[in-house]
């Protein structure tokens, strides 16, 4: 079994959660309840597209902070220190920032007149007229 990791800071005052999870669970469903939430993510990726995920959250998306390994392949307990007090401070690297505004478009996107409502109340009535046409 590979393991991810990612940690989540509800709020400076309360402890920190970790969420493990298995290679072949999908990455976006922690990945969209972190954004969901406002909660910023360090990326621990381990095997395979782990790594590419790292990347893509945190120099695309810019909503995680990734730790560096040392040269045994280890990641070192000041290096998790210097990364959780980054992103606990938001050290001028934007995360904090990034992960509100994206939570504010989530919540916009889920209101009763939002675009992720509309969509689904447009799926459903396409297959509701589908179903009637049979």
């Amino acid at each position: 079994m590979t393991l991810s990791l990612f940690i989540h800071f509800p709020s400076l005052h309360e402890e920190i959660s970790c969420e493990f999870r298995d290679h072949n669970e999908a990455i976006q469903i922690p990945v969209l309840e972190s954004i969901v939430l406002g909660v910023p993510m360090i990326a621990w990726p381990l095997f395979a597209e782990q790594k590419m995920n790292a990347v893509l959250l945190c120099d695309d998306v810019n909503v995680a902070m990734r730790l560096k390994f040392n040269e045994d392949g280890l990641v070192e307990r000041d290096e998790i220190a210097k990364v959780v007090k980054g992103l606990m401070e938001d050290d001028g690297n934007g995360i904090r920032g990034r992960i509100e505004e994206l939570r504010d478009d989530a919540v916009e996107a889920l209101k009763d007149d939002g675009s992720s409502t509309r969509a689904i109340c447009q799926f459903g009535n396409t297959l509701e007229s589908f179903v009637n046409n049979i």
